[in-house]
């Protein structure tokens, strides 16, 4: 039953020719979603340790310094540098 208070998150990742989606309701007395936030120190960690298995910990260190200061970014190549793994130091 669809509430006109409550909220639709929806999700769709395009992989391998197939489409995946998911949709969630969140009704109008649901928490107000504390539950699912992460601090940026928390992500940023998160990404660190991922990453560290592809990447050296200076590009890491990079990356997550552009991320959180994307706003300043004129161009986002810089960030895909980053993150590439071959070619490019």
């Amino acid at each position: 039953m669809k509430d006109s208070a409550s909220r639709l998150s929806k999700v769709e990742i395009t992989a391998r020719g197939q489409v995946f989606s998911k949709e969630v309701r969140f009704g109008p007395r649901h928490q107000t979603y504390e539950e699912f936030k992460v601090t940026n120190e928390e992500l940023a960690n998160k990404f660190r340790h991922l990453s560290s298995r592809v990447l050296p910990w200076s590009k890491i260190d990079r990356a997550v310094d552009t991320v959180m200061n994307l706003e300043k970014v004129n161009d986002v190549s810089q960030l895909v540098q980053q993150l590439c793994t071959v070619g490019i130091s």
